[in-house]
């Protein structure tokens, strides 16, 4: 916990002003208030900037009479870096500690919290071509959102589920980060701004790797096919598609890296993007065990038909025998997030290793993220189960509202001999006390509304 800072960056040698050669680019302004960051939400007291081109420092005080001390853990500043001049490609020592003598007082002075030294790793400056990600999507491939095509295409837009985020690095998990769908996680989609025009992307450009629950181990994964559309991303970007076999990457966590080309990737990034994505199918509320909780929400939705239904396992737009059927065989089932790999320092090629400068952007504002004072430098993604919200989960909306689908009923009703009573569902159906009892609950006020 923390009651102040000192922040101090540099670039290269610090310029002219304190003895360098003044390359570029230059810092234009360093935020350490902007939204999301330590000292966003407190009382900053007294704010002190010195600045020069190359090398700036930032102090903060904070009254310890009104406000609580701040978790040193999290996003530390916003620096605008001024690339005019530079050359794509060009890259430049980046210090946050032993930066030069020079107005700041004697060589040696550091980034800390309150007098204490944070644990910061120098890194290195890209100036990189302007191409970055800018989002992260998991579809459902081949359900009746997209017309049951396997194949990447436009229709694809329609089966993404909205209420999924990939998960980042040093991010919580939460019910957000889970699928339910019983294909597995079949199709994921990233949007990559200032791809250049003649590059089609390929699956050599994207790492993949799988966790396996009984090791708790993560293996290379099985390579996508990958296809692009022009302009269909967000803000106008590039929409590059990754598809898997259905069952391919089923109960288990992705891990997804769309490689730099320092990392082997041809997109043209400066830093590799990484992020995640787990499947546990029939688990509807995304606390990655298939329990007496999912059955409850699933017995609510049976019968109902269209987009939203979160018991919607198989993709078809309604909650019939299939996905009981579906949820039967995973009852009981769990699947942990695993231990993820921790990110990488601020060094090339993680992401969180650089600031990435746009070629000739002046104005550019990036980021410094994840400085922890005590500890690793940037923390992987955490577990809490206690974060998971039920609000969180849905399933794709094509559109049409739930309501009751008279087809899945008769479905219900042809499977039993005629005038089967509901305590006969058992021997009529062949199954286990677990199904016996959904559909008897489920079914049993509509024996007397179709009679």
């Amino acid at each position: 916990m923390v009651q102040g800072l000192d922040f101090y960056i540099q670039i290269g040698d610090g310029g002219t002003a304190n003895g360098g050669s003044g390359i570029k680019p230059v810092i234009s302004n360093v935020d350490i208030v902007g939204p999301g960051t330590l000292f966003n939400q407190s009382n900053t007291g007294q704010l002190n900037t010195f600045a020069s081109d190359l090398l700036w420092a930032v102090s903060t005080t904070t009254d310890p009479g009104t406000v609580d001390e701040i978790a040193a853990d999290g996003l530390l500043a916003y620096v605008t870096i001024d690339a005019a001049g530079t050359v794509a490609g060009e890259s430049y020592p980046l210090l946050l500690t032993g930066v030069a003598e020079g107005i700041f007082g004697p060589p040696g002075v550091e980034t800390g919290f309150a007098g204490v030294s944070a644990a910061i790793t120098n890194g290195v400056l890209n100036v990189g071509s302007g191409v970055e990600t800018t989002a992260r999507h998991v579809f459902y491939n081949n359900s009746l959102a997209d017309g049951n095509n396997g194949a990447g295409n436009a229709a694809d837009d329609s089966a993404v589920d909205s209420s999924k985020t990939a998960l980042l690095p040093g991010q919580t998990v939460t019910s957000a980060n889970y699928t339910s769908y019983s294909r597995g996680i079949n199709g994921v989609m990233v949007d990559i701004a200032g791809l250049d025009a003649g590059y089609d992307p390929v699956a050599g450009d994207f790492g993949v790797r799988v966790s396996h629950a009984d090791t708790g181990a993560w293996s290379t994964g099985p390579a996508p096919s990958v296809s692009v559309r022009r302009d269909d991303g967000v803000g106008g970007s590039d929409r590059v598609t990754l598809i898997w076999p259905d069952g391919a990457v089923a109960n288990q966590w992705i891990e997804i890296t769309v490689k730099s080309d320092v990392g082997g990737g041809g997109l043209g990034l400066v830093g590799d993007d990484l992020f995640y994505f787990g499947n546990s199918a029939g688990d509807i509320d995304g606390d990655a065990a298939v329990d007496d909780a999912d059955l409850a929400l699933l017995k609510s939705e049976f019968g109902l038909s269209g987009g939203g239904l979160a018991a919607d396992f198989d993709g078809d737009d309604r909650v019939s025998l299939g996905d009981f059927t579906i949820m039967r065989s995973r009852f009981g089932e769990t699947v942990e997030a695993p231990v993820f790999p921790p990110a990488a320092p601020l060094a090339v090629p993680a992401p969180a290793a650089e600031i990435e400068a746009g070629l000739d952007t002046p104005g550019l504002t990036t980021s410094v993220n994840q400085v922890t004072a005590i500890g690793a430098p940037i923390a992987p993604p955490v577990v809490n189960p206690a974060s998971v919200s039920l609000s969180q989960v849905a399933l794709p909306v094509t559109g049409a509202s739930p309501s009751p689908a008279p087809s899945v009923e008769l479905e219900l009703l042809g499977v039993l001999p005629n005038e089967a009573p509901a305590g006969d569902l058992d021997a009529s159906l062949d199954t286990d006390g677990l199904l016996v009892d959904v559909l008897a609950e489920a079914v049993s006020s509509q024996f007397s509304t179709l009679s």
